[in-house]
Formats: C-alpha cells, sequence, structure tokens
C-alpha cells in the first residue's frame, strides 16, 4: 500500500491555490475510501464474534450431551463416575 508522501511547507507554499485545492480532495477521498474498508471490516469482525460464539455455544452443548450419554451408559452398566 502506498503511503501519501508528505511534503514539506516550503514545498505546499509554492503550490498554486488550484493544485492544493486538487490535493485536498484526493486526501479527502482516500479519507473517505479507508473509513468505508474499516467499517467493511469492522461489520465483518463483528460477524465472525457471533459465528464463533453460535459454535461455542454449539460445541459446549454437545459436549454436554456427550458427558451425560457417558454417565448414563456407566449408570446402565452399574459402574460409578
Amino acid at each position: 500500500m502506498k503511503i501519501q508522501k508528505e511534503h514539506k511547507k516550503e514545498t505546499l507554499m509554492r503550490w498554486t491555490k488550484e493544485e492544493l485545492v486538487e490535493h485536498i480532495m484526493c486526501l479527502e477521498h482516500n479519507l473517505n475510501v479507508v473509513n468505508n474498508k474499516f467499517d467493511a471490516q469492522y461489520y465483518n469482525c463483528l460477524t465472525l464474534l457471533d459465528e464463533m460464539k453460535l459454535l461455542n455455544k454449539t460445541y459446549m452443548e454437545a459436549k454436554q450431551i456427550v458427558k451425560e450419554t457417558a454417565r448414563c451408559g456407566a449408570d446402565m452398566r452399574g459402574e460409578k463416575e
């Protein structure tokens, strides 16, 4: 990713008003693009977190079922835990 060059004050003072306006508009556009990408990543992250919570909940429920099934099998065989 190309990083925006930082200009020295002396360089910017030599630019015409039109050049400065054009540069500022370009910087504003680039900032908006970055903000949009950040928002998309943020919402994707939230979606992944929700999916992880669901998977963790499903895993914990399955683990509990296995534990109860093993306990039931042990009870049927007359074994103690």
